[in-house]
This record gives structure tokens, C-alpha cells and sequence, in this order.
């Protein structure tokens, strides 16, 4: 539901400064092109610089929702929270989910999702520093 928003909110800044562009060029075009006062390079200078506005706001609006989209993507339920997420190439991952108190393996593909595996005994930080210790 965020997400949409966000997504929203970003094209409404591309839309805005699409606009701004074009009033830039508006401004421009504003002032009569020929006559005894007429001056190329102030013109040209002028619509430069709206191009460039129009630009930077664009980019401004692709970063922000990079940086945005992932933080609201990522948003855990009330009881399915996801623990801990693997890439194994592209387009394929582990998840590590926990239902309730339960904690499933999961493995994602382009095409499918298939359980893994149930987690009888949920490992925590702890127990995984203290096998690694006994280890060595």
C-alpha cells in the first residue's frame, strides 16, 4: 500500500518537473525573437538552464524512490516476518520466514516458490557464534 504512494509521489515529482521545464521554456519563448534587442546567447543560456532544472529534478526523483521503494518493500506483517534473505544468482533466493513462532526455508525462483524446510529449533545469534567457536 506505501509502496503505491511512494510510487505516486515520484511521478508526481517527474510530472512537476517536466512542468517547471516547461515553463522555463515558456519564459523563453516569452520575449519577442527578433528586433534591434534581441540576444541570442541570453535565450539560449536561459533554456539551457531549464533543461538542466528539468534533468536534475528527474534524476532527483529516480534517486528518492530507489532509496525509498526498498524501505517499503520490506515491511513485515503483524505474524509473517522475514528473517533473513539470501541471492543465489540472479533471480533466485532463500528466505528465511517466520510464521507465528515457526521459522520456514523458503527458496524463490523467477517462476515458482517452494518450501525448503521447517525450522525445528529456531537458531539465534548466539547459537551460531557458539558453533562457530566450538569449531575451530
Amino acid at each position: 500500500m506505501k509502496s503505491d504512494n511512494v510510487k505516486k509521489a515520484t511521478f508526481g515529482l517527474v510530472i512537476l518537473a517536466f512542468a517547471a521545464g516547461a515553463k522555463a521554456a515558456a519564459d523563453v519563448n516569452e520575449f519577442a525573437l527578433t528586433g534591434p534587442d534581441y540576444n541570442l546567447g541570453s535565450h539560449l543560456l536561459r533554456m539551457v538552464i531549464g533543461v538542466i532544472m528539468v534533468v536534475a529534478m528527474g534524476v532527483a526523483a529516480i534517486y528518492l524512490s530507489k532509496k525509498m521503494l526498498p524501505k517499503f518493500g520490506t515491511q513485515s506483517g503483524k505474524k509473517i516476518k522475514i528473517i533473513e534473505t539470501v541471492s543465489l544468482g540472479q533471480r533466485r533466493t532463500l528466505h528465511l520466514v517466520e510464521v507465528g513462532a515457526h521459522e520456514i526455508l523458503i527458496g524463490c525462483s523467477g517462476e515458482s516458490i517452494s518450501k525448503l524446510a521447517d525450522i525445528i529449533e529456531p537458531l539465534t545469534e548466539i547459537d551460531l557464534s557458539e558453533k562457530k567457536a566450538g569449531g575451530k
